[in-house]
């Protein structure tokens, strides 16, 4: 695999693992393939619950038309997946703290949200027409990527070996955004 070199985008995160993510996440050609259903990416949205043991969510794919309105009406309560990732952070925080890598995590934490947001935003504002959708999308990738990186930091720890944002990032690689969940749904376009 090549990787990109430390001057493209700012930063080398000292973990390998971490390393590795971030430059697939940095050749990510965002939102390509949005608006149609695609059968590897309901795959992925059940390895992810998978990892995260959680049930498997019903999965419903929006329209680009329906974007807007989805997202306005986007609620999280009720979601076993919401649930287990409302938490992650703090057990991030703690594993890294427990295991010396606070350094690790705050250069992914500093770096990572300009390395995402700025391509994830020009590309959303090509592909989605609404303001509103445009901020969400962005903001949305950009924490989901911060959050994959994190994990894949702690990767040799027990319980961090399968890290399940790797499949949301397969996702994002292939263009589609997974949305989230939403209630007992996951949503993707």
């Amino acid at each position: 695999m090549q990787t990109v070199k430390k001057e493209t985008y700012g930063f080398r995160p000292k973990s390998e693992q971490a390393a590795e993510l971030v430059d697939r996440i940095h050749r990510i050609n965002w939102f390509s393939a949005v608006g149609s259903p695609n059968a590897d990416v309901e795959r992925e949205i059940n390895q992810f619950t998978k990892l995260l043991k959680v049930k498997q969510p019903n999965i419903e794919w929006v329209s680009l038309k329906d974007i807007p309105e989805t997202i306005s009406t986007f609620n999280v309560t009720g979601s076993d997946v919401w649930e287990v990732l409302y938490h992650l952070p703090d057990r991030i925080a703690e594993e890294s703290k427990w295991t010396g890598r606070m350094d690790i995590i705050d250069e992914l934490v500093y770096h990572m949200p300009e390395l995402v947001y700025v391509k994830a935003f020009d590309k959303a504002f090509t592909v989605f027409s609404d303001e509103k959708t445009v901020a969400f999308v962005s903001t949305h990738v950009m924490y989901v990527s911060v959050l994959a990186c994190l994990w894949e930091a702690l990767s040799d720890r027990k319980g961090w070996a399968e890290n399940p944002f790797n499949s949301i990032i397969t996702i994002l690689e292939a263009g589609y955004f997974p949305i989230g969940p939403n209630g007992s749904k996951f949503l993707i376009c």
